[in-house]
């Protein structure tokens, strides 16, 4: 029994060595897979672009009400609706001959007071009038001063100017309306640089952070690209449609 398994396992062998050999003696019919061509490229950061679409109010970044200081009647207007504006521009003015006339008789009282002034006050040093008398002299040159430096000033606001650089959104008044102090003539608004505040879905938040540069398309503005910066990014979502302010 045992020569008849050692017989069995040298056949075996025997078998397993000559299809080895057979194995090496067959030439192999494999075809060489072609050789694949590599491009090498330096690597670089390049600005992503993303488009969101938000809704929102593109608008001025100040508006301000022009009013007169001063009562009087318009006597002429010098912008109107859509015209570009500047710091301390005249845009109307108030009738101010009342003014100028009521400035000249408050110079003149102011050149008696002076004058009533030096006359007293050797007086006072030399004890002929009181020191009460020498203290009325002195009021009533005070009071004379401010008188001409009040009309001064109402003088210069006969001229109604901007505050500041932007355009005209809306003239109020025609010349020869008559106004008071606080009436408004005109309202400004400043459009250089404009403002856009809109709600952004939250899916997008997280793409944007202030200080972030963007490029805003509007439907008012068709084919006109505004380029600006994010402000602030809001803290607070609104449930209701699910974005961010």
């Amino acid at each position: 029994m045992k020569r008849r398994a050692a017989a069995l396992v040298a056949a075996l062998g025997l078998a397993a060595a000559a299809c080895g050999e057979r194995s090496r003696a067959e030439p192999s019919t494999a075809t060489k897979p072609e050789p694949v061509t590599v491009t090498v490229a330096n690597t670089a950061v390049r600005p992503v672009e993303r488009t969101v679409s938000v809704v929102g109010t593109l608008a001025p970044t100040a508006q301000a009400e022009v009013a007169s200081d001063i009562e009087g009647r318009l006597v002429a207007i010098e912008a109107d609706l859509g015209d570009r504006v500047h710091p301390e521009q005249v845009l109307a003015r108030v009738r101010e001959d009342e003014i100028r006339a009521k400035l000249r008789e408050a110079e003149a009282s102011l050149e008696k007071a002076v004058a009533d002034e030096g006359r007293g006050r050797p007086l006072r040093g030399d004890g002929v009038i009181s020191a009460q008398e020498y203290e009325q002299v002195r009021t009533a040159l005070e009071v004379a001063r401010a008188r001409r430096d009040q009309l001064r000033i109402q003088l210069e606001r006969a001229a109604i100017r901007s505050p500041l650089e932007g355009s005209v959104a809306a003239r109020l008044l025609d010349a020869g309306s008559y106004v008071k102090p606080g009436t408004v003539v005109f309202r400004l608004v400043q459009d250089d640089p404009l403002k856009f505040r809109g709600d952004v879905p939250e899916r997008d938040v997280p793409a944007l952070a202030a200080g972030q540069d963007v490029r805003i398309t509007v439907d008012a503005f068709p084919g006109e690209t505004f380029v600006g910066h994010v402000s602030r990014v809001g803290a607070a979502s609104d449930p209701a449609v699910r974005s961010l302010a």
